[in-house]
């Protein structure tokens, strides 16, 4: 949505067994428990972490207590479950009154950086938080199969990884892995992209919040010297990969 819609969102919370406290006027759980939520964004990416205290922010206002933690990002993007919280930065005393805009932003497309998919609960314990919801980069500007195959497919075990890690974003949908690997095929059907684009944003495994604008300029030689010409490249060092083979010499 271009715009927040706190009466959607509330209807949506309260469809998934939440309520609100009439003493606190905070969101609790369907067990009861006060929500709460941790925010990760990697300690070396500035622009992430003010993102994900942003983000705190309008979560703290909806009335769902939000802590955000920029631990290194070897540790957060690292597939562990437990992560430092340090250094730690919580949001703002709670205020009843607040109104309750929900935590979205304006895409743009594509997108280089999005919030991950919810994938455990808080339990901030012992020096370290179980992160909810990650602010982390994505590539853009490449081949689109591959990209979405990289951030939203389910890693196949071999027999040397048998057990391979999740992709950044921690979705896995295997009704979608088929369509991956043909967008990333020498023939997709036509207008497969939109088909996929449209089953993600149906399960929402990541949100797109900003892009960092850079510019490029072309010239009619240089375009010709080197083949490339305006919008996206569609070509790089590891164009093809998906289709090589080992080589016996």
């Amino acid at each position: 949505p271009a715009r927040p819609d706190p009466t959607a969102a509330a209807q949506l919370l309260a469809a998934a067994g939440w309520k609100r406290n009439l003493t606190t006027g905070r969101w609790d759980l369907p067990s009861g428990r006060p929500a709460q939520l941790v925010i990760g964004a990697a300690a070396e990416r500035t622009e992430d972490v003010q993102v994900a205290q942003i983000v705190a922010k309008q979560l703290d206002a909806a009335g769902i207590t939000a802590t955000v933690v920029a631990p290194p990002a070897v540790d957060l993007f690292g597939g562990q479950a437990t992560v430092p919280a340090t250094p730690p930065s919580t949001t703002a005393a709670p205020t009843p009154t607040a109104p309750e805009p929900t935590p979205t932003s304006t895409p743009s497309s594509p997108a280089a950086s999005a919030t991950g998919t919810p994938t455990t609960s808080p339990s901030p314990s012992g020096g370290g938080a179980r992160v909810d919801l990650m602010v982390l980069p994505r590539t853009v500007g490449g081949d689109l199969g591959t990209e979405l195959s990289s951030d939203y497919g389910c890693p196949q075990p071999t027999s040397l990884i048998p057990d391979p890690p999740r992709g950044p974003t921690g979705f896995c949908f295997p009704a979608l892995q088929p369509l991956f690997d043909e967008l990333t095929g020498s023939d997709p059907r036509p207008n497969l992209t939109a088909t996929v684009e449209q089953l993600l944003w149906q399960q929402v495994p990541a949100l797109p919040l900003f892009q960092p604008v850079t510019l490029v300029v072309s010239t009619p030689a240089s375009d010709a010297a080197t083949g490339i010409g305006p919008g996206p490249l569609a070509t790089g060092p590891v164009t093809g990969a998906q289709g090589w083979r080992v080589s016996s010499r």
